[in-house]
């Protein structure tokens, strides 16, 4: 029982984070291009707008995806609940990987949205 819940509560962590993150981006945007926070592509730092343009477009699609995950994190935890510490933890580690995958595969809108919005000087089209 203790193992469910502690593998629970490290699978619910990164939607969490994710949706935090993604809120945050929506509402306060980093307004500088850094090299410690924000979205950080080699296309988004090309010029502000692309920057502002990045965040704000990163953010909203952590915002949209974020709560199926943690829904369905949520979900897949459930049904393994009173089973086996090696199904309990196999489960959580591949969810949790298939978390990573899914939030690192966001970069890819994000930076097909930046090409088609900016050219390759990171001026409006």
């Amino acid at each position: 029982m203790t193992l469910w819940i502690v593998m629970l509560v490290l699978v619910l962590l990164p939607p969490l984070v994710m949706l935090a993150v993604g809120c945050g981006y929506l509402v306060r945007p980093p307004k500088y291009i850094s090299r410690l926070w924000g979205y950080r592509t080699a296309m988004a730092k090309r010029s502000r707008e692309t920057w502002r343009f990045a965040q704000r477009f990163f953010g909203r699609i952590c915002c949209w995806v974020s709560p199926a995950v943690l829904a369905a994190s949520a979900v897949g935890m459930a049904l393994f609940f009173g089973r086996g510490v090696l199904a309990v933890v196999l489960f959580g580690c591949g969810l949790l990987a298939a978390q990573g995958l899914i939030f690192c595969s966001l970069i890819i809108p994000t930076e097909v949205a930046l090409r088609r919005v900016y050219n390759s000087s990171g001026r409006i089209r």
